[in-house]
């Protein structure tokens, strides 16, 4: 969504030599410093019947537009939609403000995760697991710029809802498969 990155996909497509500028990061730029791909911000991933739209502070707009299709004019935002499953990626390397917007689309219950990231190292993880959702559900994502930490506000409620866990980088990694054992109990015949 970045200005230079549709010029450089037009540059591929067509074989054309469009001005992509100077903030764009290309092979050759990895190649000589690494260090140039380093993300920082908050990725949001939810399971649930529930959208999410995150507008910055100059008014662009991540979100489902009204045709269906994903519209993304935040600079360096990704949105991904797969199912009932959403996937955001916010950065915060230019103290960036955003709003998050969360609106029922169904009824059920919706996990919310938000996980930060520092200079492409993962800090943390909030997850609020299991939350009631109805097609009236609306709310808002609440990042406290002090400590980056997460709250939700659903349907306007004074309370803040909290994390149901909060797990550092090494558990927010979750790299090891779960094991399930079975044992037999009773009298054999």
């Amino acid at each position: 969504s970045q200005d230079g990155i549709r010029q450089q996909i037009v540059n591929l497509i067509s074989g054309s030599n469009l001005n992509i500028g100077d903030d764009i990061i290309t092979k050759a730029v990895l190649d000589a410093d690494p260090s140039q791909c380093q993300l920082t911000g908050f990725w949001f991933w939810m399971h649930s019947p529930v959208s999410i739209e995150v507008l910055d502070q100059d008014g662009n707009r991540s979100g489902i537009a009204s045709d269906g299709s994903i519209q993304n004019d935040i600079p360096g935002a990704d949105y991904e939609v797969m199912g009932e499953r959403k996937f955001v990626f916010i950065p915060t390397d230019e103290n960036q403000t955003y709003t998050i917007n969360l609106k029922g689309e169904g009824n059920g219950v919706f996990t919310f995760g938000n996980s930060q990231i520092n200079n492409g190292q993962l800090i943390k993880t909030e997850v609020f697991s299991n939350l009631p959702v109805t097609s009236a559900l609306t709310g808002q994502v609440i990042i406290n710029p002090s400590d980056n930490t997460t709250t939700l506000s659903l349907n306007n409620s004074p309370e803040p809802i909290l994390p149901s866990a909060i797990l550092d980088a090494s558990m927010s990694e979750d790299l090891l498969p779960p094991v399930s054992t079975a044992t037999l109990d009773g009298t054999i015949g």
